[in-house]
C-alpha cells in the first residue's frame, strides 16, 4: 500500500472519534510515516505507536483545533490594507 492510501485508510478508521483531527504524511527518523493529529492522546490505541498502520510508522501529535491564522480572509494579513 502506498502512504497516501494508508493515510486515507487511517483517517477513515478514526475520523468519527472525538479526539481525532487529521492525518498527514511525511518523514520521521528517515522513514516515510503517517502523522496522526489529535486533540488528546489519551484514547489513541497504543498499538498504533507499537505496530504502525499498513506498514508505516505512526507519529501522534497533540495539537489544538486548526483554524485560520489571519481570520476569514486567508489571502491577506491583518497589517495589509484592503
Amino acid at each position: 500500500m502506498d502512504v497516501n492510501k494508508a493515510a486515507k485508510s487511517l483517517e477513515e478508521k478514526f475520523r468519527d472519534r472525538p479526539w481525532f483531527l487529521m492525518v498527514g504524511t511525511g518523514e520521521a527518523d528517515g522513514r516515510l510515516s503517517l502523522f496522526l493529529y489529535v486533540k488528546s492522546t489519551r484514547d489513541v490505541p497504543p498499538t498504533l505507536l507499537r505496530e504502525g498502520w499498513e506498514g508505516f510508522p505512526v507519529v501522534v501529535r497533540k495539537i489544538g483545533v486548526p483554524r485560520p491564522a489571519f481570520g476569514a480572509d486567508l489571502g491577506r494579513r491583518p497589517s495589509e490594507s484592503a
